[in-house]
């Protein structure tokens, strides 16, 4: 079986700036991995949010802000959870035809 987790992260609680994922299997050995880094197109606000945990991000705003925005990645973000969704059903339907083969 293979999983996937994914994650997200954004500037101020609402923009995403950034998408990571990773496939792994039953085992939990990593398949693929790969993380995204989006200009979210709004101002950081990370620190002193009220009733929110201050938030440290992994790049510079400098990096997200010279990424390309979600919408050049929308459909590469898309097709990992389509290539999920399609693994799945692949796998689901050919554990249904062994069953029958047995029977």
């Amino acid at each position: 079986m293979k999983y996937l987790v994914f994650d997200i992260e954004c500037c101020d609680g609402q923009h995403i700036c950034e998408f990571g994922y990773v496939f792994i299997d039953e085992n939990f050995s990593v398949l693929e991995r790969d993380y995204i880094t989006i200009n979210p197109e709004h101002k950081f606000k990370l620190t002193g949010r009220e009733h929110e945990s201050d938030i440290t991000l992994a790049f510079s705003e400098e990096i997200y802000f010279n990424s390309p925005t979600f919408d050049y990645y929308y459909d590469r973000i898309r097709s990992v959870g389509l290539q999920y969704i399609y693994d799945t059903v692949e796998k689901k339907e050919a554990e249904g035809k062994h069953e029958e083969n047995k029977g």
